[in-house]
């Protein structure tokens, strides 16, 4: 539908067509919550509504897209594949000097949603591979227009903060965590301590991101990348990735533990606060190290923490508490440590 008409009238008294959509969109996520499943965060109509339908499709399915849901999951994501493709077709008439750039987004998303397209005709798993392949042609198209053309005038205060808001997103989920590990345990006294625990682990991620990690590195984009497209940048951009992976794991794991204090818990339970904590730590290494094109900024602090952390995911028998103490631990020492490195001149940061 043409961006001018979403306000245009609806079949429905007083509705227009976006009204229409959200409505849509509020009574399938209704639905959703009685059977104990969460759209997440999906875009507002007010800004983008057919990426916000497309959005809530994705989110609707992704719980069972590896499965009986595998094709409306990949129908939504290629709806939202071509959406983007219109954007960048709508950026091409407008920016001229973006022109080359968006040449290689064309290719890369359009390849993309085709490997997508062409996986709805074939069976499992052959069509979980053209996903993987589609993602990956997808992610290479930053990287080779940064490589061919690096002249068009970037945001760099719009980088950051937009990163910054997903980080700040994916972290409440670990605050969501604990809420939830407390309502399920019926807040006996052994799961509030370590829901303290979690709760500090989240607030200490918090700290060495947005005042050591990730304000190093958004210094070392303005600094070392500059006002054009860089290399400096894309690295930037998919250090994130494992960064946010790392948080949202943790997230999960911190709830296993509040709610299993002192029982049993599986190694599968335990290792996505371990697992999650260690990603998240190797992404910001990488995040440093990329931004710097220096490996020493990236070691000691904060890649030592890694292997430490890893190896206490190995012995799997210590009580819950006392390993969520012990990650609480190392997590505020790496912090502590990264503030002594920032205090030396070691570790320069501006706010993020």
């Amino acid at each position: 539908m043409p961006a001018d008409r979403w306000e245009a009238p609806s079949p429905c008294d007083d509705w227009t067509a976006r009204d229409v959509v959200q409505h849509i969109i509020d009574n399938h996520a209704t639905f959703e919550r009685f059977v104990g499943r969460d759209l997440g965060d999906i875009p507002s109509t007010a800004d983008d509504p057919a990426g916000a339908f497309a959005a809530a499709g994705l989110a609707a399915s992704a719980s069972r897209a590896v499965g009986e849901d595998s094709v409306p999951f990949a129908a939504c994501y290629i709806g939202l594949r071509i959406l983007l493709f219109l954007l960048y077709l709508r950026a091409y008439r407008h920016v001229p000097e973006a022109r080359p750039n968006i040449r290689v987004y064309f290719a890369s998303t359009g390849a993309g949603a085709l490997l997508w397209g062409v996986s709805l005709l074939l069976p499992e798993p052959a069509r979980y591979v053209l996903w993987a392949l589609g993602v990956l042609v997808d992610m290479a198209g930053p990287f080779v227009a940064t490589r061919l053309t690096g002249n068009v005038p970037l945001h760099l205060e719009h980088l950051p903060e937009r990163f910054g808001l997903f980080v700040i997103l994916v972290l409440g989920e670990s605050i969501a965590a604990v809420v939830t590990g407390l309502h399920e345990s019926h807040w006996k006294i052994d799961s509030l301590i370590v829901a303290a625990l979690g709760f500090t682990v989240a607030a200490a991620l918090w700290w060495s991101h947005f005042d050591l990690g990730g304000a190093a590195a958004k210094r070392q984009l303005v600094v070392r990348g500059g006002q054009q497209i860089s290399v400096e940048h894309d690295a930037y951009v998919f250090a994130h990735l494992p960064i946010t992976l790392g948080l949202a794991a943790a997230g999960v794991g911190i709830e296993h533990f509040v709610v299993h204090p002192v029982g049993e818990l599986s190694a599968s339970a335990q290792w996505p606060l371990y697992g999650g904590v260690a990603t998240y730590l190797l992404g910001t290494t990488a995040l440093l190290i990329a931004t710097t094109r220096d490996w020493r900024a990236g070691w000691p602090w904060p890649g030592a923490a890694v292997p430490v952390i890893l190896l206490l995911g190995v012995f799997t028998s210590i009580p819950p508490m006392l390993s969520t103490a012990a990650v609480t631990g190392l997590v505020v020492a790496t912090v502590l440590a990264g503030i002594r490195k920032q205090r030396q001149g070691a570790l320069e940061t501006t706010e993020t």
